[in-house]
């Protein structure tokens, strides 16, 4: 091969080198470029999902194009800190919560809720209801909140309790007599009785009286008459008597 021959494959080896750079360069330049556009023509929007802080950067115009984009269908029982039609504006910070479903049984009643609460002693709060130190609610106050939960509650109430004499209000969620009796580590003796019947059911106002019966015993004497003995005595006249030794009465011990 000619020297020249050798000079002109190295120049056009080098010209394609050049141009191949020159691609990859204006390559390079064209993704920075456009990721600066997308950069300073995004939104900055800060998303609270179920707790959770995250930074997003959008083109979506409204708060619907932009829960679409990340993924979230929201629900009518969802909590949205903003109207989806609304418009996104650089900065916004947006709060989700997840509505969960859960099965409320109080007092005996079954409701089925849709909520956003944390805990449930939030849901309870959420629900309007007052929960004291003397109702009884399962699981606590301080349990998050779960998919399909089922909380269980009963108010409690006041009831009369005279425990052989001695009189309290107490508050109780017991169900019967001999319930409440057991939650106050009452117990009856073989002759106690209790007023109303053991399987009574409560409500608030019934009045509960323990009576307490012992069995005592006691040692009497009781006068025990004289017997009268009759012998023949031949020295007498016919329907004579004689007394010969007068009788004493005799005392007897009784347990009554």
């Amino acid at each position: 091969m000619s020297l020249n021959m050798k000079k002109l494959f190295s120049t056009n080896k080098e010209k394609g080198k050049k141009l191949f750079m020159s691609i990859i360069s204006l390559l390079v330049v064209v993704g920075i470029g456009g990721l600066l556009y997308y950069q300073l023509t995004s939104r900055s929007i800060e998303m609270k999902i179920d707790g959770e802080k995250k930074i997003v950067r959008t083109h979506a115009e409204t708060v619907n194009e932009l829960m679409m984009d990340v993924g979230i269908k929201v629900d009518r029982h969802d909590y949205l800190s903003h109207e989806l039609d609304e418009p996104l504006k650089h900065g916004m910070i947006i709060q989700f919560r997840d509505a969960k479903e859960v099965t409320v049984t109080a007092n005996g009643q079954d409701k089925k809720v849709h909520t956003t609460a944390k805990s449930v002693g939030d849901f309870m709060k959420e629900q309007n209801i007052a929960v004291t130190d003397h109702d009884f609610i399962k699981p606590g106050v301080k349990t998050n909140i779960k998919d399909k939960m089922t909380i269980t509650f009963n108010q409690a109430f006041e009831v009369t309790l005279n425990n052989a004499g001695t009189e309290t209000k107490v508050m109780t969620t017991t169900k019967t007599v001999k319930e409440l009796l057991e939650a106050h580590d009452i117990t009856l003796g073989e002759l106690d009785r209790v007023e109303p019947a053991l399987d009574t059911a409560l409500t608030g106002a019934t009045a509960v009286n323990v009576v307490r019966v012992e069995k005592a015993t006691e040692t009497v004497e009781e006068k025990v008459p004289f017997a009268v003995v009759k012998k023949q005595d031949h020295t007498l006249n016919e329907g004579q008597e004689k007394v010969v030794s007068e009788g004493q009465e005799g005392l007897a011990k009784k347990t009554v």
